[in-house]
């Protein structure tokens, strides 16, 4: 099995591909995580910039296409790359490329089969609706993280009858099981039952909303500590007045901790249960 990882988005800042693969962790935990597997990985990434990178038995492919290239469409070295590949499976980054999955769809052999996969976006505005419904019927199937996320997109006319929907509870670290015990030891933390909550900081990850929910459990669940792991803080300065009127952050069950990804392994390992989040939908794994 030989998967395509295709990214449309194309980096604001020109970065380098080494830089960007530094920068952003993701793509690299997404595709090695796949590898491990025994699948076949090869990443394509939009840029400015045209390298091939193997790294860890994975091939990144950045260049020019998509949003990338000034006509802001499917170049003729894109389509050559994927000639090259002949992959089984197209795994596209991100619900809001329409008219790329478009022109994807419609130069790609019938039996290679187009994933989308969510990345907490927002259902469209009425005049953009059309072009959506259309590029979600060219793919084959589209992953979330719960499945309760693909509903405004149904409510919306955008999910046709057919549109298979897979519930795929994506983290971008490289947490695997452990000792419980040990690591509880090692971080030094305390909660029964404990919810971790890995992510930034920001609006985009809405930890308003977690915040809330965890503060309706309290009452129930004595004992439950909340812990924040984030590697961005954005949020934290601005909705400073917010947070204090939230109940769980006025007491002492609400720890919020800035590390790395490596460091949140150890958090995932001993948690309870494993939230994530966006845009106003939270979904809890135990």
């Amino acid at each position: 099995m030989h998967v395509a990882q295709i990214s449309f988005f194309n980096d604001l800042q020109d970065r380098l591909p080494e830089e960007l693969l530094a920068v952003w962790p993701s793509v690299v935990d997404i595709a090695e995580c796949a590898s491990s597997a025994g699948v076949r990985v090869s990443v394509i990434q939009a840029s400015r910039h045209s390298r091939r990178v193997l790294r860890n038995g994975v091939s990144y492919y950045f260049l020019p296409f998509g949003r990338a290239t000034p006509a802001n469409a499917i170049s003729d070295d894109f389509m050559s790359l994927l000639r090259e590949l002949t992959p089984d499976v197209l795994h596209v980054q991100g619900l809001g490329f329409p008219h790329d999955v478009l022109s994807l769809a419609a130069t790609v052999p019938p039996e290679a089969p187009i994933v989308l996969q969510d990345h907490a976006d927002c259902v469209p505005p009425l005049w953009r609706r059309y072009l959506w419904r259309r590029a979600f019927a060219a793919t084959a199937a589209i992953s979330f993280c719960s499945a309760a996320q693909a509903q405004p997109f149904a409510e919306a006319g955008l999910l046709s009858a057919g549109t298979r929907v897979y519930e795929i509870p994506e983290s971008t670290s490289r947490f695997t099981p452990g000792d419980e015990e040990a690591a509880r030891r090692e971080l030094n933390v305390e909660g029964g039952p404990l919810l971790a909550w890995v992510g930034h900081l920001d609006a985009n990850k809405d930890p308003l909303t977690v915040l809330e929910g965890v503060s309706r459990a309290v009452p129930i669940l004595a004992g439950l500590h909340l812990w924040c792991c984030f590697g961005v803080r954005r949020f934290m300065n601005r909705y400073a007045n917010v947070l204090r009127r939230i109940p769980i952050c006025a007491t002492e069950c609400t720890y919020w901790v800035a590390c790395l990804t490596s460091r949140s392994n150890g958090l995932c390992r001993q948690r309870t249960c494993l939230c994530w989040e966006a845009i106003g939908k939270a979904v809890v794994i135990p």
